[in-house]
């Protein structure tokens, strides 16, 4: 069952089946997917500032000239997950700022 939350400065998608989904110019900032299944999705020119996956599915997802600047990602499946050409200042995986680590392998 997929659970939608909106609260007055946030939206949660709880188990919500987001398979194959195509998500196109628009603004989650702030949004938190908690085991949701985003399997395969297409995220494209999407703003994602300080959004939260928290154990959802990334298998396959594809992240592409998307601002995911300050998020977050714990306990999520990341397998075959794509991030092309995206601003990841800030971006958190499991507590690992991803952006320094690239850093300090000499990569941007």
């Amino acid at each position: 069952m997929t659970t939608l939350s909106n609260t007055a400065d946030s939206i949660t998608a709880s188990d919500a089946d987001l398979r194959g989904s195509r998500f196109t110019d628009v603004n989650l900032s702030g949004v938190t997917f908690y085991r949701a299944d985003m399997t395969k999705a297409a995220l494209s020119d999407v703003t994602m500032a300080k959004a939260v996956f928290h154990a959802t599915n990334l298998d396959g997802a594809r992240f592409e000239d998307a601002s995911l600047a300050g998020a977050t990602l714990v306990d999520a499946n990341l397998s075959g997950l794509t991030i092309n050409d995206c601003n990841i200042a800030g971006l958190r995986i499991d507590g690992v700022d991803i952006a320094a680590l690239l850093a300090a392998n000499g990569k941007s």
